[in-house]
């Protein structure tokens, strides 16, 4: 269910349009993004407020087509209620069209068709208790059918912490949001999220502890051959790429590559 028109959301966004109207544009910060075919322009300007004592930074993102190498004509305007601004211009898909995908709420989506200016916001009710996952960064699968995203969100309202993980989102129908949830989560920990490798399979980095000579994960050893293997500085930090099948089933999650991290 799409929480743009509840009461709730209404109230949140005119107190963040209050807080960008009666704010100081930072123009001098403005950042320019062109898309990968150079066909449109992201610009994004930091307003700063004051609450409780602090300062503060809220977003806005303007989208341009181009016309002569030269910003052209408006698409949308965008308002984020956070001073990150996280997107990705998917161009050119199987339907011929131009896509953007971020969000005007941290913890919601907007996608935008680039082409005739059509624009979906939705905001799930997790929101409401600040528990929704909120999209940070954008993998799409070979075929354009699936959407990896990495992002965040806390498992319980209590929580102060945040997870970070990456969930598979099918991509067929752009402008039909929510987007149906694919697969299995990434909700181990990794360093970095590589991308995917095809179709099935998304790749990974993990930074470990791992014995020299047998490189075994030190910390699946046994207590007495870990502190062993502490005691006696027989580890290293290994930088390893792990091959995660997106859709799950019988197939295991499996080592692919390996190196020696050094900083």
């Amino acid at each position: 269910m799409n929480n743009i028109s509840e009461r709730w959301y209404k109230t949140r966004r005119r107190d963040i349009e209050d807080k960008i109207d009666n704010g100081e544009m930072l123009s001098n910060k403005r950042k320019q993004y062109e898309s990968p075919l150079k066909k449109y322009i992201l610009s994004i300007t930091p307003v700063a407020f004051k609450e409780d004592q602090r300062y503060w930074a809220f977003c806005i993102g303007k989208l341009y087509k181009k016309t002569k190498n030269k910003t052209g004509k408006l698409i949308a305007t965008i308002h984020r209620n956070s001073d990150k601004f996280p997107f990705a211009f998917f161009e050119n898909q199987e339907d011929g069209k131009d896509y953007f995908v971020g969000g005007e709420d941290y913890q919601g989506q907007t996608i935008i068709c680039l082409n005739d200016g059509s624009r979906v916001d939705f905001i799930g009710e997790k929101a409401k208790r600040n528990m929704e996952f909120c999209w940070q960064k954008f993998h799409i699968s070979p075929n354009s059918k699936i959407l990896a995203v990495e992002g965040y969100a806390r498992n319980k309202h209590s929580e102060v912490t945040e997870y970070r993980g990456i969930r598979f989102f099918n991509f067929e129908n752009k402008m039909e949001l929510p987007y149906e949830e694919f697969g299995n989560r990434i909700s181990f920990h990794y360093d970095e999220a590589i991308g995917w490798e095809d179709e099935s399979h998304f790749l990974v980095s993990v930074i470990e502890d791992r014995r020299k000579g047998d490189l075994e994960r030190v910390r699946d050893l046994p207590k007495k051959e870990r502190m062993k293997c502490y005691e006696e500085n027989n580890f290293g930090r290994r930088n390893i790429v792990y091959r995660v099948p997106v859709e799950g089933g019988e197939e295991d999650i499996k080592e692919v590559y390996s190196e020696w991290f050094t900083t």
